[in-house]
């Protein structure tokens, strides 16, 4: 049985866990056949700050809208299950799905 790429790669949700917010919240639209169906949470852009991957931005998605503040450094929480690596058109892609966000104490 071949492998296919969605399932080649995961998410390295270690290296992913302490973030700058850099983005306002929006909600997160489901689509369907190219068609908004509906709202399934929201989500926000968030910047990797230490680590082999500093400097990574991506989206996370939430359930409920969290307590952030923009600017402000984060431990995320993921939800491994929810979260998935897919492709489309060709590209692979993450949707990354976090259970809630910690602040970090400033030095």
């Amino acid at each position: 049985m071949a492998i296919r790429a969605s399932q080649a790669v995961a998410p390295r949700f270690n290296d992913l866990t302490q973030v700058k917010c850099i983005s306002e919240f929006m909600d997160n639209a489901v689509y369907e056949n190219g068609k908004k169906t509906g709202i399934n949470g929201v989500k926000a852009d968030f910047l990797v700050m230490v680590g082999e991957l500093t400097g990574f931005v991506f989206t996370a998605k939430f359930e409920k809208l969290p307590a952030a503040q923009l600017m402000e450094d984060y431990r995320m929480f993921f939800d491994n299950e929810k979260s998935t690596v897919y492709v489309q058109n060709g590209q692979i892609g993450l949707s990354i799905w976090a259970t809630g966000l910690e602040p970090l104490k400033k030095a």
